[in-house]
């Protein structure tokens, strides 16, 4: 009786251990730059998405723009987007960011709202300005999107916008040679604070992007 309780104590212990070895070793630096990376993308988007909803808004109602081609959730997806983001700035506070299901769940649903607004974007003739200030929202969002793991938004080019098929293919091969990152990893960006300062202007500024931005794609790995 003692015998088979003590073989049965000791297979028992075995298995915990080898369990345990076989869990890949935590990284908490590695955690802790993931978790920053993700609230700094979600800082931006709150601070881009303030003045997007009235900028959309007032858009709607002028030529070249026809909001009657538009459904009503397109027409009120600009609202939506600000709202999912204020919910994700409140939700980024959390600790386990990265594995957060109320989180990754948050950004689908704010996913979902940018693609009614991303495809009402590719659809109508938008003022210029403000599909110049839709290109870096819908660049942090799809790279939140690579991060859980979710459909990103597509890249649509607007009617009558400039770029035709050589800029399209030239996007397309970039996509193509970019390599896969491994498994667990997050591709990203190092950014100087005092380009980050300027907000959107610093994406738009080439010698602030030379001289400011790194990319960092085994950074986070």
């Amino acid at each position: 009786m003692r015998s088979t309780l003590f073989w049965t104590t000791a297979g028992l212990i075995t298995a915990v251990i080898l369990l345990v070895s076989a869990t890949p070793p935590q990284d908490p630096e590695r955690d802790a730059r993931t978790r920053d990376y993700i609230r700094f993308l979600v800082t931006e988007l709150d601070q881009w998405t303030h003045d997007l909803p009235n900028a959309y808004n007032k858009a709607l109602v002028r030529p070249p723009v026809d909001a009657s081609k538009l459904s009503e959730p397109a027409k009120g997806a600009a609202d939506d987007l600000r709202e999912n983001v204020k919910r994700l700035t409140t939700l980024a506070e959390v600790k386990d960011l990265a594995s957060n299901a109320e989180f990754r769940s948050h950004v689908e649903k704010t996913l979902a709202a940018a693609k009614l607004l991303n495809e009402a974007l590719g659809a109508q003739r938008f003022p210029q300005s403000l599909q110049g200030d839709w290109v870096p929202i819908r660049t942090n969002l799809n790279s939140l999107a690579n991060i859980y793991q979710v459909t990103e938004l597509a890249a649509l080019e607007a009617p009558g916008a400039g770029g035709g098929k050589s800029e399209r293919a030239r996007g397309q091969q970039v996509t193509a040679n970019t390599p896969a990152l491994p498994s667990g990893a997050v591709a990203g960006y190092i950014v100087d604070q005092r380009c980050a300062a300027r907000g959107k202007g610093m994406w738009t500024n080439a010698q602030c992007v030379a001289t400011c931005v790194r990319d960092e794609t085994k950074w986070y790995s």
